[in-house]
Order: structure tokens, then C-alpha cells, then sequence
């Protein structure tokens, strides 16, 4: 199995996984749309705006970039202070587990 990761621009093209053929939205609402403002409860991110999709091993993840993102994030991302994140359905507020 592939570790490799693919970025994507529309959801609405869903990409599938190499592996499965299938694409999972964990988010117990509708995929944020391309400039949506999100915000982020995993580890406390908060507000950020999407900027991109990418499917992980069959799972679809939202690409974010942070507003204000706390030191530790910025350190762990080599000083890169517009780090983008990716983030699946359950780490954004509003998610919840898929049925």
C-alpha cells in the first residue's frame, strides 16, 4: 500500500483510494466547500480556511490553512508560518462519527 498522498481541488471529482476504490467523508455535515472558513477543534487549531482536498487511505481530508496557529504548530512545520493542515471530518467543530 501507497503512502503517498493526493491533493485534489474539488471534492465534487471525488477521488478515490488506490487501494479500496473508495472515498469516506468522516463529517457529520456536508464537505466544506473551496474557500470555506472551518474551524479546527483538533488540538485546539481553531479558525482557518480551506484551501484544498486530499484522500488518505480512502478518506477524505480537507486542507486548512490555519489563521493563527499556535508556536508548537509552527515549530513542528520546520518555522513555516502558513503551514496547511489536513483534516478529516471529525477534527472540524460540527463533526461527528459517521454512521
Amino acid at each position: 500500500m501507497s503512502n503517498a498522498y493526493t491533493a485534489h481541488g474539488d471534492p465534487t471529482e471525488r477521488p478515490r483510494d488506490e487501494v479500496t476504490g473508495r472515498v469516506v467523508w468522516s463529517g457529520g455535515g456536508s464537505i466544506p466547500a473551496l474557500g470555506a472558513e472551518v474551524n479546527v477543534r483538533m488540538n485546539g487549531l481553531g479558525a482557518g480556511k480551506v484551501v484544498g482536498y486530499r484522500v488518505v487511505d480512502g478518506w477524505l481530508a480537507v486542507e486548512v490553512k490555519i489563521y493563527d496557529p499556535p508556536s508548537w504548530w509552527i515549530r513542528n512545520h520546520d518555522g513555516d508560518p502558513d503551514p496547511v493542515g489536513v483534516i478529516f471530518g471529525l477534527e472540524l467543530d460540527g463533526g461527528k462519527a459517521a454512521g
